[in-house]
């Protein structure tokens, strides 16, 4: 499982302008609402997330230094 958001992007022509805007920070949030969802403690869900970014990025060179 991985989680994400569509922040800061939005080029939808039908959002007004000044609509709130999602943001990269919402990943928390996410993560929060799934593990009510999924009845999952969130540093568990948290957890299993990180691990999984890892595992997707790992064997690429470019994306290696986005590893934490």
């Amino acid at each position: 499982m991985l989680v994400e958001t569509d922040g800061p992007c939005r080029n939808a022509p039908d959002i007004p302008p000044d609509a709130p805007r999602s943001k990269p920070t919402y990943i928390k949030k996410i993560i929060t609402k799934v593990a009510k969802i999924r009845d999952t403690p969130v540093d568990e869900l948290n957890d299993l997330v990180v691990d999984n970014f890892r595992s997707f990025v790992c064997n690429d060179a470019r994306l290696a230094p986005y590893l934490m």
